[in-house]
């Protein structure tokens, strides 16, 4: 056996796949590193408003009004139910 030709074989039989199913494993995980830095920033935001949420709130029992209170609910309510169909609250 040629061992010219062996290696041609070897090549076309395990390089090329071997190549192309790393390529799919770095795209499956860039993917889905994306969407868990997306969902970790979702997060975040969610409790940013909560905390701004809770101080309008306090402020609107102090003084009895509260611009931003109507607003932050809503965004509130909002990305709530973002994460709650993500399956993360």
């Amino acid at each position: 056996m040629d061992f010219d030709a062996l290696i041609e074989r070897l090549s076309g039989d395990l390089f090329i796949p071997l190549v192309l199913g790393l390529v799919c494993v770095f795209v499956y995980l860039a993917v889905l590193a994306r969407a868990w830095e997306r969902t970790r920033a979702l997060v975040a935001i969610a409790a940013e408003c909560r905390r701004r949420r809770l101080e309008e709130e306090a402020l609107f029992d102090r003084l009895g009004y509260a611009p931003n209170l109507p607003r932050l609910r809503r965004l509130e309510a909002a990305l709530t139910e973002r994460l709650t169909q993500s399956g993360i609250r």
